[in-house]
Formats: structure tokens, C-alpha cells, sequence
């Protein structure tokens, strides 16, 4: 069997980004004097702030913010689905490596975003996601099989947690958690080394895995919300397809992977009076968040033409999402916010970094690889060479026409011609000169080099001689024979004074 990859050219694509204005909570309802601060447009692709103090129904005759999607907190689960969900697990059916991740304040809705809350109508991205993943790849396997074609598609679930800066295994068969390393591969990207991955059939038994895995998971109780996440959720699936090519005959396999990542809130201390083991968790995430923060601001700065180091590798979390930002992934992104007034400071730096990511481009490629017989490659290898010889015959044709307008040309177009074609030809002749000049200073220092080595070795044979006369007038050798320094020595000596006067 021989292999070739195929990957085709990348596609430049902005990062898309959803905004989501969850229900007021429990807490800043009983707090008293709630008032609304986020506002969705009606076109549902921009939002705006309304100040302490402003009248609620006021807004401003344009968005202060725009994203490709804005919800607020009235809009279900399946809506959120359609708008962000969908559109990133088809791009993973079509073999392209996916990111869809949940960002915002403690608090915000950024689980119950990516999970939901247990029920048909309240399922999040990740279970649909994997309904929706799963039913596409059953259909198309029953396609394949009424054309009489082959077809057949394996998956593989694996769960990671970043808990203090260090990444861990939590489907680990001991329980406790295996740390995990992550490296770069030139050709693939980010990988992780020495996870458990499970392999599954139906997405119910990847689901099953990552409640599995939530089990595990850090969570904790702070002011701000009873069940905080105190680490970062990367939840990955890989699936690989295998299918005819039905012009060529050859098979053709996509092996692609989806990251569903639920990112740990960011949280100020004087809201979620952290103390503390609790404080040192919270200082954890704000440093990894503050360093995708820098690396998204970077990333902008070079879109903008300016030079910039890209901080990927000072958090484990942006070293491990890197083909999500600004690498060979698609991303979408959700940005969940709180609609109080009370938190909008928060929300206001939530939203200001979704309309960062938002200009951040990816360059995303099909993984995909053809893979055949000999008999099969060579025969598309003729197939390819006959479209080579077709295309070259018409640029031959091209010529002939590009000839005939020329001999069409003004006698002042011509004179022009002449004068572009006679430039060309200088600078030809001016190249080939220097290149000749700089061939005869190569020989030159090769002959040099080659005189160097001879007079070195000469030297060496000489030093040798007189290291062994010094042993022999303090009696260590024998005396040599008057014959050997006439022949041997005396000739060493001559060549070496020779080759100092060359």
C-alpha cells in the first residue's frame, strides 16, 4: 500500500463569536434593585451597555459591540445550538481539526452553556454536539451503503483538566489523576502524549465518558457561584473516516479532532471572597486567562502588521489550545456574560476580549489522506500528467496569441517592448558575470585550501620527527641511521620550506 497526504490548501477564517446574556440569578435578584446592563440589537449581532443610572429603555443609535451572533437571556438551548454549535461540528464531519470553547466571569452560564442542565430541552452545546456528530456520521454510512460503496468511521473520546498550571489524565483508571504532557508536532500541531483515550460507538457512550470525567473535576463554592469550576474542562474527540474516491478508485481517510473546552471563570476577589486554597485556584486561572488574553492581543498586533512574540507556551492552556488561536483549527467561541449591572465591569472585560478573538484569523486544512494501490497511484499519476500536458498545450496556444499581439502593437508599444526586453537582457548578462567572477574566487580558495592541507600534514610530519630525535638524545630510542634523516627527514624538511615559500 502506498500513502500520500493530501490536505489541500488552508482556509483563513476570522475566530466566530457568540455572545450570551444569561437570566439574572437567584442572588442579584435578592439582592434587591436589579437593573439590566446588556442589551442584545434586534438584529442580534451587536449588544450594548446601559450605565448606572441610565433610563432602561435608552440605547445607543449603533452597537457598541459586534459579534457574529448575540443572544439574550430568553433564547434556548437549541437556538444557541443552531447559531454556534452546528456550523463547527459540520466543518469537524468535513475533516478539519474544531474548537469550540465557553468563555466568561465566574458565574455566567458557561457549564450550564456547554452542558446544560440534564434535560431534553436544557442540553447543552457538548451533548448536542455529539448527538448531532454521531447522526451525521450514521446517515452517511447508510448513504454509502444503498450506492454499494464502502464506508466505515472509528472514534475515540479523551477528558483533560488544567487544575494550577499542570494538566491532568481524568480518566485515569487510579482515580487520582495522571499528569499529562503536551508537545508540538511540526505536521500535526499540538498533541498530547500519554492520555487515556476510549474508543466509542454512539454518542451516548461519549457522553458517558465525560460525566465520567466531570466526577473528577476540581469545582469548589465561592460568593459568586455555589458549584465554581476551579480548573479549565477539555473534553476531545477524534474520529476517523474512511471512504472511496469515486473518480480516482483510491480511498480516502479524515482524521480530524474536536476540542469542547469550558473554560474556568475569571473572578475578583471582592466578589467571590475567595480565601485560601480557594484564592490560590483563582489566582491559577486568572493567570491562564490573562495569558490567552496576551496571546489573542498579539495575535491582533501582527493581523495589524506589527511584530510580536506570541506567549503560547507561558500557561499550559494557550500551549495546549494553540491551533485554536491563530493556528490550522476552526474555533468558535462563546462569550457568556452576566446581564447585572452589578457585575459590569466583569462583563465589560469579557466583552472587549471576544471582540479581540473575534480578528483573530486561523488558517484550517482538511486532514485528509489518500491512500491506494500501486496500480491505483500510478494510474492517477497518468491521469495528473495528461492534465499537465493539456494545460501546458494551451499555455503553448496562450503564446501563440500573446505573438499575434504583440506583431499588432503601435510602433510606440513596440519601442517600449524593446526597451523592457532590452533591460532584461543586461541583467542577464551582468548575473552571469558575477557568477563567474564568484566561480573563479571559489576555485582560487579551493586551491588555497588544498596548499593549506598539504603544508599542515608536511608540518605534522615534521614536528613527529623532531619529538622523536628529542627522545633519542635522552636516550629513550636507539639513534636513527644517517641514511633514514637523509632520505626520510631531510625530504620532510625540503617540502615544508618549500610550501612556506609558495
Amino acid at each position: 500500500m502506498t500513502t500520500m497526504t493530501a490536505k489541500g490548501s488552508g482556509k483563513i477564517e476570522n475566530i466566530k463569536v457568540l455572545v450570551r446574556v444569561r437570566p439574572p440569578s437567584e442572588a442579584e435578584l435578592s439582592h434587591g434593585g436589579y437593573r439590566k446592563a446588556v442589551h442584545a440589537t434586534e438584529d442580534g449581532r451587536g449588544c450594548y451597555l446601559t450605565a448606572p443610572g441610565a433610563p432602561q429603555d435608552q440605547g445607543p443609535s449603533k452597537p457598541a459591540f459586534s459579534y457574529d451572533n448575540v443572544v439574550d437571556e430568553n433564547t434556548e438551548q437549541e437556538r444557541v445550538f443552531e447559531l454556534v454549535g452546528k456550523p463547527i461540528a459540520d466543518a469537524f464531519l468535513e475533516g478539519y481539526h474544531s474548537n469550540l470553547l465557553a468563555y466568561g466571569q465566574t458565574g455566567a452560564g458557561k457549564t450550564y452553556t456547554m452542558q446544560g442542565d440534564g434535560s431534553n430541552e436544557g442540553k447543552g452545546l457538548l451533548p448536542r454536539c455529539l448527538d448531532y456528530v454521531f447522526g451525521a456520521l450514521e446517515r452517511k454510512r447508510q448513504e454509502h451503503e444503498q450506492k454499494d460503496l464502502a464506508y466505515s468511521y472509528s472514534a475515540e473520546c479523551s477528558h483533560l483538566e488544567i487544575y494550577n498550571e499542570v494538566i491532568f489524565d481524568l480518566l485515569d483508571e487510579q482515580g487520582v489523576g495522571k499528569q499529562i504532557t503536551v508537545r508540538e508536532d511540526g505536521r500535526k500541531g499540538v498533541k498530547v502524549d500519554g492520555c487515556c483515550r476510549e474508543q466509542v460507538g454512539g454518542a451516548s457512550e461519549a457522553l458517558e465518558i465525560f460525566v465520567r470525567g466531570c466526577e473528577s473535576r476540581h469545582v469548589g463554592q465561592t460568593a459568586a457561584n455555589r458549584e465554581s469550576s476551579r480548573s479549565h474542562s477539555v473534553f476531545v474527540l477524534t474520529v476517523e473516516q474512511k471512504f472511496p474516491d469515486v473518480e480516482t478508485g483510491l480511498e480516502r481517510r479524515t482524521n480530524a479532532s474536536f476540542y469542547l473546552v469550558d473554560l474556568a471563570g475569571s473572578e475578583r476577589q471582592k466578589h467571590s471572597e475567595a480565601v485560601g486554597q480557594t484564592l490560590k485556584e483563582a489566582c491559577g486561572i486568572n493567570k491562564s486567562l490573562s495569558t490567552l488574553g496576551n496571546v489573542i492581543k498579539s495575535l491582533v498586533d501582527i493581523n495589524e502588521g506589527r511584530e510580536r512574540h506570541i506567549p503560547y507556551r507561558d500557561s499550559k492552556l494557550t500551549f495546549l489550545l494553540k491551533n485554536s488561536f491563530g493556528g490550522m483549527s476552526k474555533c468558535s467561541f462563546v462569550a457568556n456574560v452576566s446581564p447585572s449591572v452589578s457585575a459590569l465591569e466583569e462583563t465589560l472585560s469579557t466583552l472587549k476580549f471576544a471582540q479581540r478573538a473575534k480578528t483573530v484569523k486561523n488558517t484550517s486544512s482538511v486532514q485528509e489522506e489518500t491512500i491506494g494501490s500501486v496500480q491505483a497511484l500510478q494510474q492517477e499519476l497518468r491521469r495528473a500528467k495528461a492534465e499537465l500536458l493539456r494545460l501546458q498545450s494551451e499555455g503553448c496556444a496562450a503564446g501563440d496569441a500573446l505573438g499575434k499581439v504583440v506583431e499588432n502593437l503601435d510602433e510606440e508599444s513596440r519601442n517600449h517592448l524593446d526597451k523592457v526586453r532590452s533591460l532584461l537582457a543586461s541583467e542577464r548578462d551582468a548575473h552571469q558575470e558575477e557568477r563567474g567572477r564568484l566561480a573563479a574566487e571559489v576555485e582560487s580558495l579551493r586551491g588555497l585550501a588544498k596548499k593549506l592541507e598539504t603544508s599542515l600534514k608536511s608540518t605534522k610530519l615534521v614536528v613527529r620527527l623532531r619529538e622523536q630525535n628529542l627522545e633519542r638524545l635522552q636516550g629513550k630510542l636507539p639513534p636513527a641511521p644517517a641514511e633514514f634523516w637523509r632520505e626520510q627527514g631531510g625530504a620532510a624538511i625540503r617540502e615544508n620550506e618549500e610550501l612556506k615559500v609558495q
